[in-house]
């Protein structure tokens, strides 16, 4: 089975974030199984809400890092992806269930 790591870029929404990774979430193939990134740049409050949220949930990892500039927290969530495949979301983006699928076609045809 492959895995296809979603990198999610989070600043100060996280109304907009959990609605995000429950579209994240809506995504099933029988063939890919997928883990997310929430790539956290902000504050220490928001932080501890994000982490009472999404700490039990295996398939979630939260990395803090500082605000610097747009690319910056791609290139470093990438050190820390482990799937075959990834992607990159905003927070705000809510993904049609059928993307992850399309994905998995396309590489597994």
């Amino acid at each position: 089975m492959n895995t296809c790591t979603i990198l999610v870029p989070h600043v100060e929404a996280p109304g907009y974030l959990a609605a995000c990774i429950r579209s994240i979430k809506k995504h099933v193939h029988p063939l890919i199984r997928q883990d997310v990134i929430i790539v956290d740049q902000s504050g220490e409050s928001t932080y501890r809400q994000l982490e009472e949220s999404y700490s039990r949930d295996p398939a979630i990892k939260i990395l803090r890092l500082p605000l610097i500039d747009a690319g910056y927290p791609i290139d470093e969530a990438l050190k820390y992806a482990t799937g075959d495949y990834f992607c990159s979301l905003d927070c705000d983006a809510f993904p049609d269930p059928r993307q992850l699928a399309l994905v998995a076609n396309h590489h597994n045809s």
